[in-house]
């Protein structure tokens, strides 16, 4: 089920925060006032995997979005203002493979935490087989996850699942004129493959 008008409002946000006419914090209290009115499905991942937390910046300087980055925000702008519907199976962006760092980062200080303790009492032992369970199983989970949401589709042309869906709606966006509807992608990045924050 699409919701155009949902759909057309974050396409529109996601233009401005891409073309630097708003900053981050609007970009993402606009994007999640967008989801948190519709249930289209396509919504709340676009909003989630294109938040960044910027502050009251906007996407330029060193906060400037690389070609690949660019061409994402386009690619969900297109998406939106097709009707194709998500397809991908969930997966929550906000805790990307990236995020694995920081569990491995505080799991070191959780197993060191652990080990002191276990000098301290003897029955703290246990602590440290638990600590290591959970963090081992929370990233084992995290990755299998990831593998099946890239297993799903043609991840390089996501939101899209399949690059045939993606051709057959910039064709018609370029039929109806594009520069109309701003999704047109900067010379020379049709067809590359943007994986933007994987």
């Amino acid at each position: 089920m699409t919701d155009r008008e949902a759909r057309e409002r974050l396409a529109r946000l996601i233009q401005d925060f891409r073309d630097c006419r708003i900053n981050g914090n609007q970009f993402t209290d606009g994007c999640f006032s967008v989801d948190g009115q519709t249930r289209d499905p396509g919504v709340y991942p676009i909003c989630e995997r294109l938040v960044i937390d910027i502050g009251d910046q906007f996407l330029r300087g060193r906060y400037a979005l690389t070609e690949d980055e660019w061409a994402m925000f386009s690619r969900c702008i297109l998406f939106l203002k097709s009707e194709f519907e998500y397809q991908w199976p969930n997966y929550d962006f906000l805790d990307t493979p990236r995020g694995l760092f920081w569990v491995g980062l505080v799991g070191s200080f959780l197993v060191s935490l652990g080990l002191g303790l276990a000098w301290l009492r003897w029955y703290a032992k246990w602590i440290l087989p638990v600590i290591i369970i959970v963090i081992a199983g929370s990233w084992f989970r995290r990755k299998q996850q990831w593998r099946r949401l890239q297993q799903a589709g043609d991840f390089s042309v996501w939101p899209f699942v399949a690059r045939a869906d993606y051709e057959k709606a910039l064709a018609q966006t370029e039929s109806q004129g594009p520069t109309q509807i701003g999704v047109r992608l900067k010379e020379g990045e049709l067809g590359q493959n943007a994986n933007f924050m994987t």
